[in-house]
């Protein structure tokens, strides 16, 4: 539910104002079966090359969406601009605190972590 509503680069200039479309009850299951997911799989992560880093997000939907948009987007659907199948994703930190849509980043990247866990 949140990938479909919240990967969206070719949408992807959002109002600062927006409204968060998602129910409390939403979030705090995607955090439990976020939270289940990273407890069960070890520290030391193994990637495969090539690999694309984000790091420093700092809550900046758009800049995210449009990097999305610019260079492929972590889905397995080619035909919608996805490239799972060629490349890992690395989120290094720093996802949240400053932006006006802090919300809907990290709702988007823990449901990333929750459909695709490797």
């Amino acid at each position: 539910m949140f990938i479909n509503n919240l990967l969206r680069p070719e949408d992807w200039n959002t109002p600062a104002n927006a409204k968060f479309s998602f129910r409390r009850e939403h979030i705090y299951a995607l955090i439990e079966e976020f939270e289940t997911i990273i407890k069960n799989q070890p520290m030391l992560l193994k990637l495969r090359a090539p690999i694309k880093v984000f790091g420093d997000v700092h809550g900046q939907y758009v800049d995210l969406m449009r990097f999305f948009d610019l260079y492929g987007s972590p889905t397995d659907k080619k035909q919608e601009g996805g490239d799972l199948e060629g490349f890992d994703y690395l989120f290094i930190g720093d996802f949240v605190d400053r932006g006006s849509h802090s919300l809907e980043t990290i709702c988007l990247l823990m449901s990333l972590k929750c459909k695709y866990p490797e």
